[in-house]
């Protein structure tokens, strides 16, 4: 299977999850909102509420930039990991074969490490605005609005324009620090693990 390949299965197989999963995001975010659970009561009484007062389609609002952001982060996880990773194999004088080849291990572990939460934090910064919007769209009932029956597109882009308006271009990044902190020790060991395993395959 060759790159692009990889790259269409992985997106393919990322958007069934992500469509599959999606309303159980939906329903933490509506628990973890303050007043989540005095309103809802459990998980069990979210998803009924929900179901009676908003209809089915409300456990699929926000996935429009849900499955937007899923592309966007995997292109620019796996292409910050392999630039980085071939320059350094390229400055170091070894031949670079991409995530995948034989030569995994030539940077050694701290730069996989290293390379790999950098490129977990450059996944994240980029897709973050995407992120707000996403769970703006889903609080929208809680704040006493309703999502318009527009198209999910026109109602991500109502969004984007209100958060701007009301808290400038710092307000699609809120809360991005703590989530890049979180990302980065999980993007590196999601890297090492991968490529020690393709290191120990592949010897």
């Amino acid at each position: 299977m060759n790159g692009p390949q990889r790259f269409v299965a992985g997106a393919g197989a990322g958007i069934t999850a992500v469509s599959l999963c999606f309303p159980l995001d939906m329903i933490r975010t509506r628990l973890l909102v303050e007043g989540g659970y005095a309103r809802y009561g459990g998980f069990r009484n979210a998803v009924v509420d929900i179901f009676k007062s908003e209809g089915p389609k409300a456990f699929y609002i926000g996935i429009t930039p849900a499955l937007i952001s899923l592309g966007m982060s995997g292109a620019v996880f796996y292409g910050v990991y392999d630039m980085l990773k071939l320059r350094h194999l390229h400055n170091n004088g070894k031949q670079g074969k991409g995530s995948g080849g034989r030569k995994a291990l030539e940077m050694g572990p701290a730069y996989t490490l290293l390379y790999g939460a950098m490129a977990g934090v450059a996944a994240e910064f980029t897709v973050y605005p995407l992120e707000v919007i996403r769970r703006r769209l889903q609080l929208q009932s809680i704040h006493g609005l309703s999502a318009s029956q527009s198209s999910r597109l026109v109602n991500m882009g109502r969004m984007f324009v209100q958060v701007v308006q009301a808290e400038g271009l710092i307000g699609l990044y809120s809360g991005v620090m703590p989530t890049a902190i979180q990302v980065m020790p999980s993007a590196a060991l999601s890297y090492f693990t991968y490529e020690a395993m393709k290191y120990a395959i592949n010897a």
